[in-house]
């Protein structure tokens, strides 16, 4: 059988019709196209058999030759616009018109609500022209927190990425890139935490995924997986306080939660009078030294490399603190030797108190200090907090002389004490 060569030129007299073998790459399909004129316009039509192509062609010679051709009456706007269809897909080697909605209808319908077609063909583009740089997600993890020692960021914001981004790569054994938005968003599900606690992992998840981008690792030029994590809304939680009889109760010793007495032990005492009359972090404050301490100036200096927000600040020495810091026995190094005093001075907390609410020095000092002064831009300053944060957090929590009767607490005996004038 003779094999057919195209195009096939089907002709009667002279006129003509050609048949064209058309493959069609994205859809995979064969087909075979007609093309002629027919009353001045240039006309096409594709057929999936080649035995009916043949067919229509002779149809169309009929026409062609007879002039009793109908045409499709188009108005001037739909003109002009298949016009300008057909000068835009000259560049694409002629495409068809058809053929090329019937593309665009294709992708489009593969497409999220929202996006656009240039939209993904431009990510797609983005990831098969960059040479990404494989790597495990935990190996990323190890680099971006070694950068991060490197570029001076504080212990404790280093201790809260690495405490979820370990638990992270733990759980996502593969390549970074391989890792999509609806992944991550299942891990942070699957700790049913609170909205801020979800949000502050997030960020965490965020940072380092665009750390990633920087260098080469995903592809860039494109929003993150990590970036379409959606916020939780964050309902906050509620600040627990102490009252001014339960600080004097823990400083000074008394009846415990059982009916028992107990007293402070000299660690103890020092670590609750710093927290409740400056507000510093317990983190913070386990890196005190006491070099930190200027008495003279009525000030605790927190240095950048000791705050969990890496920038220094000063903290005023109240009166009150001031009694209680003449008490402690001086000595080289840290304030606090041990790491577990944070935890030693929370058991004997609820020992005394029967609970020991979160963060309840560092919550009692702003609701007491911002009552007193009446200025959060002031009060925020110390705590190395935001203004909004704590005007949200800690006001009407307390009145000026429920703050009074707080930072009034001091010694007992106070024979041997030099009282200070601290800080306003």
């Amino acid at each position: 059988m003779k094999r057919e060569q195209f195009p096939l030129t089907m002709s009667e007299g002279a006129l003509s019709v050609k048949i064209y073998k058309v493959h069609a790459k994205a859809t995979g399909y064969t087909f075979f196209q007609l093309c002629y004129s027919l009353a001045g316009q240039r006309v096409r039509k594709s057929l999936a058999d080649l035995d009916k192509a043949k067919r229509e062609a002779r149809l169309a010679l009929g026409r062609i030759a007879s002039g009793k051709a109908t045409v499709t009456a188009m108005g001037n706007t739909d003109r002009e616009s298949f016009a300008e269809s057909k000068r835009l897909l000259r560049a694409m080697d002629g495409k068809p018109v058809h053929l090329a909605v019937a593309e665009f209808v294709e992708a489009a319908r593969m497409l999220p609500n929202g996006a656009t077609l240039v939209q993904a063909a431009r990510e797609y583009a983005s990831r098969h022209r960059e040479q990404l740089k494989p790597r495990l997600l935990a190996e990323v993890v190890e680099e971006f927190l070694d950068r991060k020692t490197k570029d001076g960021a504080s212990i404790r914001y280093i201790q809260t990425l690495r405490s979820a981004l370990h638990r992270l790569a733990g759980n996502f054994r593969k390549p970074i890139a391989s890792i999509g938005t609806r992944d991550l968003e299942h891990w942070l599900d699957s700790h049913k935490a609170s909205g801020r606690t979800r949000n502050n992992l997030r960020v965490s998840i965020v940072t380092v995924w665009r750390w990633a981008r920087a260098q080469g690792y995903i592809a860039r030029d494109v929003e993150t997986e990590a970036d379409r994590i959606g916020t939780a809304k964050d309902r906050g939680g509620e600040i627990g306080v102490l009252s001014p009889a339960q600080l004097a109760l823990l400083l000074c010793g008394g009846r415990d939660a059982s009916g028992g007495k107990a007293t402070p032990t000299p660690e103890a005492e020092l670590f609750i009078a710093i927290g409740a009359f400056s507000g510093i972090r317990t983190a913070e404050l386990l890196r005190l030294e006491w070099s930190d301490i200027h008495e003279a100036r009525g000030v605790i200096e927190v240095g950048a490399h000791k705050s969990k927000t890496a920038t220094r600040r000063l903290v005023p020495i109240h009166a009150a603190l001031a009694a209680w810091l003449a008490r402690a026995p001086r000595r080289a190094g840290k304030v606090f030797s041990s790491e577990k005093a944070a935890v030693r001075v929370i058991g004997y907390g609820k020992q005394m108190l029967g609970e020991w609410p979160d963060n309840a020095l560092r919550h009692s000092y702003a609701t007491y200090r911002l009552a007193q002064t009446q200025d959060a831009a002031k009060t925020a300053l110390e705590l190395g907090n935001s203004p909004t944060m704590l005007f949200r957090n800690y006001r009407l929590l307390a009145d000026e002389t429920q703050a009074s009767g707080w930072f009034a607490i001091a010694p007992t005996q106070l024979a041997n004490v030099v009282q200070m004038k601290g800080a306003a």
